[in-house]
């Protein structure tokens, strides 16, 4: 079953574990589907356009296996959805074919990804944040530590793995918000920003997330991972 808990004042957050328990509860997860579009369709960096079906099958994709999901409502405007955050366990094929699906790498030409991928992360399989968004009404009031570590928190704890893997591209705030917080910039290729780092619970509940929530505040955090975000973490 999905989880229901009280984010902040009238925010709620609803948190699910597989697409089956978000498909559960279609109203959320057409809501959910509906803000995607929306955050992501915005001109300045992504200007994508996906349709219900394409983010669908993202969700039913992404929220296989080891995932985690929270989503972040208003209560006072109709459970509207404020933010968005997901979570997989993957390798570095498995994050180059969810790359691919993504349609701002599509305009890039589409780039050959694969070794960079292999050269981070290697054979193992890592904590990848996929999307990371706090829609554009609701940004600046979102706490995103609340809204980052339990989805990071739940996959580490159930599978003992706490090395965090995101993308974004250059341009965006995702590289000087990834820096304060001890995320390492480690490599860059066709403008694509690599992060990668290692979650220790303790020191995120002290300084990754005190970051995220102080410095967050008014960030496009669209992350493809970072987008008031996108992930790899997308980022503005």
């Amino acid at each position: 079953m999905e989880k229901s808990t009280t984010f902040t004042g009238h925010y709620q957050a609803l948190d699910f574990k597989s697409y089956q328990q978000l498909r559960a509860r279609s109203i959320h997860a057409n809501q959910l589907i509906a803000s995607y579009q929306k955050t992501f369709s915005e001109p300045d960096v992504w200007a994508e356009d996906y349709s219900y079906e394409e983010v669908d099958q993202k969700l039913k994709n992404e929220l296989a296996g080891d995932a985690y999901l929270r989503i972040v409502i208003d209560e006072k405007k109709q459970n509207q959805v404020a933010a968005f955050c997901w979570a997989q366990l993957l390798n570095a094929d498995e994050i180059l074919t969810s790359i691919r699906s993504i349609q701002y790498y599509q305009t890039l030409g589409e780039p050959d990804l694969s070794k960079p991928l292999h050269d981070i992360i290697g054979d193992d399989s890592i904590l990848y944040l996929h999307d990371l968004a706090i829609t554009q009404e609701y940004r600046g009031k979102v706490n995103l530590r609340k809204l980052i570590l339990p989805v990071l928190q739940d996959i580490a704890t159930r599978t003992g793995i706490s090395t965090l893997f995101f993308w974004s591209v250059e341009g965006t705030r995702i590289s000087s918000l990834a820096n304060r917080a001890g995320i390492d910039l480690v490599a860059t290729s066709n403008g694509i920003q690599f992060f990668k780092g290692s979650i220790s619970l303790n020191e995120c509940k002290e300084r990754t997330c005190n970051h995220l929530n102080n410095d967050g505040a008014g960030l496009l955090f669209v992350t493809k991972p970072f987008q008031e975000a996108h992930s790899g973490l997308r980022n503005d």
